[in-house]
């Protein structure tokens, strides 16, 4: 994979965090927060069309990049390579779902910017199904949809799209344009216990498949895959360090101008290090498997 190809990709990641934390915060924003609610689920919703947007062109660009590699120069990328490999593929099938999957999230939200509010549900089905359907097309599948490889890396990408994905979103929606401090210690209240919930499913995920994906604990030094794939733990680990210092240190103190300010910070260097987990992310999908002993 090119260094073009790992920015798609990792783009693609980030328009499916971003899609899925919009429509998270879209649907927990009520309206007892007064107009504050609607200025943010305005904002929340033109994250998410952009995200679908996003989804839908690095989908687009990831298939001509498949039928590329697989076909090459012998027959190159036309109407018939493309058509074979989106719609005679096992990988295909997992991409035509990816696919859909954010055309019916862009869907949802053009609905409700409409001012039809059944757009929600077609938004946030639309919204996990794209992340869920990222386990399709990489390590996890194996033929099967219905494998618990392919579950775990599910529930993976969608507890790590709540967590990560809400808080990118309250950072750009809630906490960049909204100055009232009680304001934005509700919207974090509310955002709190998905946070809780999304890191423990996100951890126990990640052990599964990493007990799929690993020969052995040695390889997590021995081989390349497992050295990426340590970095990428500790990365995790300090984004959920600084997770817990906003839960337990500085959400007490939120409502307060110093409170505000230190959330501010600390989630900015939360969200520094879900990137790096992001970035070696996008490399670890295209390494080889130990367990396949390669």
């Amino acid at each position: 994979m090119d260094l073009a190809q790992a920015l798609v990709r990792l783009i693609g990641y980030l328009g499916v965090f971003a899609l899925v934390g919009a429509t998270g915060l879209g649907a927990r924003l009520c309206s007892d927060l007064g107009a504050a609610s609607e200025r943010m689920r305005d904002r929340a919703l033109h994250v998410a069309i952009f995200a679908a947007l996003v989804l839908i062109a690095t989908a687009l660009i990831t298939l001509l990049n498949q039928t590329s590699m697989f076909f090459g120069d012998d027959e190159g990328v036309n109407a018939e390579t493309i058509r074979t490999i989106a719609m005679e593929t096992g990988w295909g099938a997992g991409w035509r779902v990816q696919f859909g999957a954010a055309t019916f999230a862009l869907m949802g939200a053009l609905l409700i910017r409409s001012r039809r509010m059944f757009g929600w549900p077609v938004l946030g089905v639309g919204a996990i199904a794209a992340a869920a359907a990222q386990s399709l097309t990489g390590h996890a599948f194996e033929g099967s949809w219905l494998s618990v490889k392919v579950l775990a890396q599910a529930i993976h990408v969608v507890a790590g799209s709540l967590w990560i994905g809400s808080l990118l979103v309250i950072v750009v929606a809630v906490m960049r344009h909204e100055s009232d401090d009680d304001t934005i210690a509700t919207v974090v209240d509310r955002f709190s216990p998905i946070a809780v919930i999304s890191v423990a499913a996100l951890a126990a995920s990640g052990a599964l498949s990493s007990y799929f994906n690993l020969a052995s604990p040695v390889d997590l030094i021995s081989t390349a895959y497992g050295r990426v794939l340590l970095a990428k733990i500790l990365a995790f680990g300090a984004t959920g360090a600084l997770g817990f210092t906003n839960w337990r240190k500085i959400r007490p103190h939120l409502g307060t101008k110093p409170g505000t300010a230190r959330l501010r910070r600390v989630a900015a260097v939360e969200l520094a290090f879900a990137l790096a987990v992001l970035v070696l992310t996008t490399y670890l999908v295209v390494l080889p498997l130990p367990a396949w002993g390669i």
